[in-house]
């Protein structure tokens, strides 16, 4: 975590809540994967609050058994 950084407690609830899919997706064509390669697990919620302001913490999962090493490389 960012110095300074602190996590939020479980029970806190943002402002504005976003969806995952659009980051999750991002991370797919950044690793050059195709679309449904990696599944956002929603019923995970985080937040961490540096000084630079909130920062959710996201968890989603390779849908392979096998993640793609190579694309990770």
């Amino acid at each position: 975590m960012p110095v300074l950084a602190v996590l939020r407690d479980e029970d806190y609830s943002p402002t504005m809540q976003f969806h995952p899919t659009a980051v999750v997706r991002e991370a797919e064509v950044h690793l050059g994967l195709p679309e449904g390669a990696i599944e956002p697990q929603a019923e995970f919620a985080a937040w961490v609050d540096p000084p630079e302001g909130e920062v959710p913490v996201l968890l989603a999962v390779f849908a392979d058994h096998d993640p793609p090493f190579t694309a990770a490389e």
